[in-house]
């Protein structure tokens, strides 16, 4: 039987940290395939961050490797909140090297409101809700900007605490002005997530759209969560059978307020307001006043990224913008008829093909409303535009959808062409309704 010795570096030992998988796997890649067996946990965990970075969460990923005169001899990774996983190595002293790295980086932190010291008037009327005894196994700004706080729960799961950073500058209905896709992991490609969340907003008016696309589940999930009927009066069911999954209305900043971007989504079905997906969106009419406000902040890492917080939730979420990209679809684009009145439909084009349309006339019954997931494909000659299921798993349409055909366009097959003329730059285009012109910027 062959055994394993521990031996001792002859040379000075040198620890360096990393901020980007790439340049960690160059320099500690042939050291952990030399010892593939041990260390395959810490390959597969960089190859799934080389596809994204986030693939375990907006905390940034800790990557490090020890060295002496002859080359790599430990590394290590961990990907808060989970836990460090270490090389394989035959020097202990690399590996103490890295324990002692580890604790001083990834902000682990004890909070104890005690008086003393130069620390004198403390107080604490907040019972639980506090920071008074919290021992943070993470303490730390992830990617997206926030203050960031892990700690045990009581069953003894990991609890996740975000702070939004109010970070100075003025935020205005402006400022929230474009349209925007919910992202739940960092650049993730929004093709491959079951759920669609998209929102636009008049940065002029205050004008919103939000089209969702959502379906509860777990044994704890109410079925009707993002249905009209999840409203205690079903006031408006009346709109169900032309499609669900929509809301628009206008956002209004708080009086008093304006400036800090503190926002309440108002709908008034008498002025054209629509409510078809119950608690799924950002307005709720069974929410207790004072209750259904939000609070927006710019990214301080990521311009085209807003984060938000709606009062009496206890975590945060994010929006990505919806960029234009020069000579090509891609984008957000809002449609016209005849006489270049806008129309109310909006089409986000995502790079990779995927569609994503909202109708949300509430002042007609004879126009469907709803939304439409699904794939769009292009070519340079007639018809241009085309859309298909083929290949792809989270189609929805609530705006075709009949009791007769409940899948709507989803249960088609083949491509369905429709006859679009766009100009040369791709930023208008005409079609038998009238035309679309693309409303989002590089």
């Amino acid at each position: 039987m062959q055994t394993e010795h521990f031996r001792k570096s002859e040379n000075t030992m040198h620890l360096k940290r990393y901020t980007d998988v790439d340049a960690f796997y160059q320099a500690a890649g042939e050291f952990l395939l030399r010892h593939e067996a041990e260390n395959c946990l810490i390959v597969g965990i960089c190859t799934a961050l080389r596809e994204n970075i986030k693939a375990y969460g907006t905390i940034p990923p800790y990557f490090v490797t020890v060295a002496d005169d002859v080359g790599i001899i430990a590394a290590a990774i961990m990907t808060p909140p989970h836990k460090l996983v270490l090389s394989y190595s035959d020097i202990p002293e690399a590996l103490e090297m890295i324990a002692v790295d580890a604790i001083a980086a990834n902000g682990s932190a004890s909070f104890n409101a005690q008086s003393g010291g130069t620390c004198v008037n403390v107080a604490d009327t907040n019972g639980q809700d506090g920071f008074h005894n919290i021992s943070a196994k993470w303490f730390g700004v992830d990617a997206y900007g926030r203050l960031v706080l892990i700690e045990k729960d009581g069953d003894g799961s990991d609890l996740v605490v975000a702070f939004m950073p109010l970070n100075g500058g003025r935020v205005d209905i402006a400022h929230l002005g474009g349209a925007w896709y919910l992202e739940t992991e960092l650049r993730a490609n929004p093709e491959e997530k079951s759920e669609m969340f998209v929102l636009w907003v008049d940065g002029d008016s205050g004008e919103f759209v939000f089209g969702t696309q959502h379906e509860p589940t777990g044994s704890s999930a109410d079925p009707n969560e993002c249905w009209t009927t999840f409203y205690s009066d079903n006031r408006y069911g009346a709109y169900e059978a032309y499609g669900n999954g929509v809301e628009t209305g206008f956002l209004r900043e708080r009086e008093g307020w304006k400036g800090m971007g503190i926002v309440r989504p108002a709908i008034d079905p008498d002025k054209g307001g629509l409510d078809t997906n119950g608690d799924c969106g950002m307005h709720n009419v069974d929410t207790t006043p004072g209750n259904d406000l939000f609070l927006f902040r710019p990214s301080p890492t990521d311009p085209d990224v807003l984060l938000g917080w709606e009062s009496g939730e206890s975590e945060s979420f994010s929006f990505r913008r919806v960029t234009s990209k020069a000579n090509s679809l891609v984008g957000a684009w809002k449609h016209y008829d005849d006489f270049d009145y806008s129309i109310p439909e909006l089409s986000v084009f995502f790079p990779g093909g995927q569609f994503f349309h909202i109708m949300y006339d509430a002042n007609s019954d004879t126009i469907d409303q709803g939304v439409r997931r699904e794939r769009w494909v292009f070519q340079n000659q007639a018809p241009q535009l085309g859309f298909t299921t083929e290949g792809f798993a989270y189609c929805v349409d609530t705006i075709d959808d009949t009791p007769a055909d409940p899948n709507g366009y989803c249960g088609d097959s083949g491509t369905r062409w429709d006859e679009v003329k766009f100009n040369p730059e791709l930023t208008e285009g005409t079609h038998d309704k009238g035309f679309m012109r693309k409303i989002t910027q590089p």
